[in-house]
């Protein structure tokens, strides 16, 4: 991670420890997502014994870039809970972002050279409804997080 990256992280968690919500426990924290993405950075071909890529730094820059602009957005409504409830990374490459709740559950796909995509759960009324494209902008994508953070 870039120096800029890491200042840009540590201001927006001493911002975002002031806003701390009691729903915080299954989301990251900014000292979690940081430990996350230079763990996926350190992943070599084959890390999951089964062929997997390594995740490439302009992949994990992407996540990073966009986490910080869905916290800087939602971060006056939503707190902490803007950060997802896990970083992942994918045999093909490409790093999953999470949020999960009650309601459902919404992972973003970053693909480092491509566009992002996502993948819902809905199941705010009682039934489970599924949702997904695999080429949508960074404001959908704040639309998807901001929508699942509200249900």
């Amino acid at each position: 991670m870039s120096k800029l990256s890491t200042e840009r992280l540590n201001v927006d968690a001493d911002l975002l420890a002031d806003s701390q919500d009691e729903d915080t426990d299954a989301h990251l924290s900014w000292a979690e997502v940081r430990e996350q993405l230079d763990e996926l950075s350190r992943l070599q071909s084959n890390w999951d014994s089964y062929g997997a890529h390594p995740i490439a730094a302009h992949t994990i820059q992407k996540a990073e870039r966009l986490l910080v602009v869905i916290c800087d957005a939602l971060r006056s409504s939503f707190g902490e809970r803007a950060l997802p409830t896990d970083v992942v990374p994918v045999a093909d490459g490409t790093v999953h972002l999470c949020w999960e709740s009650e309601s459902g559950e919404l992972t973003l796909k970053v693909v480092g050279d491509g566009p992002l995509g996502y993948f819902q759960v809905d199941r705010s009324d009682g039934t489970r409804r599924t949702s997904g494209d695999s080429d949508i902008a960074e404001s959908v994508a704040l639309h998807l997080v901001t929508a699942a953070l509200a249900a």
